[in-house]
């Protein structure tokens, strides 16, 4: 015995209905930020703040400076008398905030002085410890 030619078209059309309601809740849930990217923090270059500043005293050698500051990010091959230290962080949503920091030594490698543009910046865009953890992801279930 033949099926009848319309038994078919009525689960073509039931599926066709399912993968059209699945793309439209798809495409509307970003609008309610069911899918958002997670954006992480960059943060490049050498960390330097005004407290690690403090201990500097001119006359001292690069290594003892290189002891409170860190190795710095740039040397000059040219100039041996200067070193710099540049820090850049890039948050989500957020402008981009740059600090350097410029250490002038004498011919006999010892301490002058040094320019920074640290005091430009409110103490909130310093980074603190807290930054410097990993962050939580964002809490993607929808609310209760």
């Amino acid at each position: 015995m033949k099926t009848p030619l319309g038994c078919c078209d009525n689960k073509r059309q039931t599926l066709r209905t399912f993968a059209w309601l699945f793309c439209l809740a798809f495409l509307l849930s970003g609008c309610f930020g069911a899918l958002r990217v997670y954006k992480v923090a960059i943060q490049q270059g050498n960390l330097v703040t005004q407290e690690m500043l403090k201990p500097l005293e001119t006359g001292m050698t690069k290594k003892q400076v290189q002891f409170v500051l860190g190795a710095p990010l740039v040397q000059h091959i040219f100039d041996q008398d200067r070193w710099d230290y540049v820090y850049r962080l890039q948050r989500p949503d957020e402008e981009i905030v740059e600090f350097f920091l410029t250490i002038y030594f004498d011919e006999d490698d010892l301490f002058l002085n040094y320019e920074t543009n640290l005091a430009d910046f409110d103490r909130e865009k310093i980074v603190t410890a807290d930054l410097l953890t990993p962050a939580e992801p964002p809490n993607l279930s929808q609310p209760e």
